[in-house]
């Protein structure tokens, strides 16, 4: 009944519950509402698929992944469900989750600062109103794409030695500073004498910061 409401949070809401509950019978409707033009209800469905845990969704996914926005969540998820072949596009789309993530961090100290700063109080009515607006908007993105990086990492928990290779290699050729903290993460999980080995092919990284984990070796 929830997902056949015409409001779009109440349709949300049964989704989520559907992956909640873990029934393999829901697999084909969570499926089909990857299609489904809002953008929350595609998220719910992608998690939902995830919970369930069933590769059958593997094909919905990736026909999903030609379209939908949400690349860093339905990459997670297919890794979830056992494809870790796009593991190296899957980078990409965590680099840009971090990047979001902090970018929106920005903008809401940006919000903060109009709505409540030195200025704020020549804002009119309409613009306290709108601003608000505004700012509850990005508080929910800036608590989606913490979901997103969180669900990546924790999707990536185990991984075998060529998945590490592939996120060693990315790391390496990455000037971005924000994804320093994933090599410890992974190399911290794998067992001490092969995280050894590819701490020292860090030492051809770009960033000097990597470059000393091989230097504590």
């Amino acid at each position: 009944k929830l997902i056949k409401s015409d409001h779009e949070f109440i349709r949300q809401a049964g989704y989520q519950l559907l992956g909640i509950a873990g029934d393999p019978k829901y697999r084909l409707v969570l499926e089909e509402a990857l299609r489904d033009s809002a953008e929350g209800i595609s998220r719910e469905a992608l998690i939902a698929l995830g919970r369930l845990g069933d590769p059958a969704s593997l094909p919905a996914i990736k026909r999903y992944m030609q379209t939908g926005s949400e690349k860093l969540l339905a990459h997670s998820v297919l890794i979830r469900l056992g494809d870790k072949s796009a593991l190296a596009e899957a980078m990409a789309a965590y680099e840009q989750g971090v990047l979001r993530r902090v970018r929106l961090k920005c903008g809401r100290g940006q919000i903060i600062n109009t709505l409540w700063g030195g200025t704020s109080f020549k804002l009119t009515p309409q613009q306290r109103k709108q601003g608000m607006n505004e700012y509850r908007k990005v508080l929910r993105l800036e608590e989606q794409a913490r979901f997103d990086v969180a669900y990546f990492l924790e999707c990536i928990r185990h991984l075998n030695e060529d998945d590490v290779r592939h996120v060693i290699s990315y790391l390496k050729e990455t000037e971005r500073r924000e994804l320093i903290s994933l090599a410890p993460a992974v190399l911290d999980r794998i067992p001490p004498e092969r995280a050894a080995v590819f701490r020292k092919e860090l030492a051809g990284a770009k960033l000097e910061e990597l470059r000393w984990l091989a230097a504590d070796e």
